[in-house]
């Protein structure tokens, strides 16, 4: 790739992966390999240049990463920015806060093949537990409605226990009137029977 203008096109021009996880696009991008430097040899001056520069062309990717693909209410609230190599991660790793800035400034998270990996069984997690959760909201909604009938079928139940309990006294009330009517018949008649 020596004296090709690689790195003038955007990175999700030059490589792009889709990834279906859960009726949801991932697109993952990779970066080119353009920071492949011998670490080991250069000088203190000279490693502070070359993360300085990667720094700098991390935070472009993010920023050309992040006005693609952030959508208001259209995508995620944040992308990711795939780095294909773990040498380039702990390289990243040595820049102070580039992954804060990145994430900050443009809703980009940096990733590499561990850490990518990782994250996308925790998206795949998170969207399982979504489901449960709303499976669970669903299971609770039908039981407060359960709940509530069973609280209308307990205060009709103790409405007819009061007109039943009003019922009876009434019977009652009925009965000691027609014992009371019964006895002054009886003491009717027997006076009846008397005065023959």
């Amino acid at each position: 790739m020596k004296g090709s203008n690689t790195h003038s096109k955007t990175i999700c021009e030059q490589y792009s992966l889709k990834e279906r996880i859960n009726n949801k696009d991932f697109e993952v991008v990779e970066r080119p390999r353009k920071h492949r430097y011998v670490f080991v040899s250069a000088s203190k001056t000279e490693r502070k240049k070359i993360l300085g520069n990667l720094k700098t062309e991390v935070l472009n990717d993010a920023k050309d990463i992040s006005a693609k693909y952030l959508l208001t209410n259209k995508t995620s609230n944040y992308v990711v920015l795939y780095i294909p190599s773990e040498k380039l991660i702990d390289l990243i790793n040595q820049i102070e806060n580039l992954r804060e800035d990145s994430f900050t400034d443009f809703k980009t998270l940096i990733m590499g093949p561990n850490t990518l990996a990782a994250f996308l069984d925790m998206v795949r997690t998170g969207h399982h537990y979504l489901k449960l959760n709303e499976t669970a909201s669903k299971v609770a909604s039908v039981v407060r409605g359960i709940q509530k009938e069973f609280s209308n079928f307990d205060a009709n139940t103790n409405s007819v226990i009061k007109r039943l309990d009003g019922a009876i006294k009434d019977v009652h009330s009925l009965q000691t009137r027609i014992n009371v009517l019964g006895n002054k018949l009886e003491k009717g008649a027997e006076s009846l029977d008397e005065e023959k």
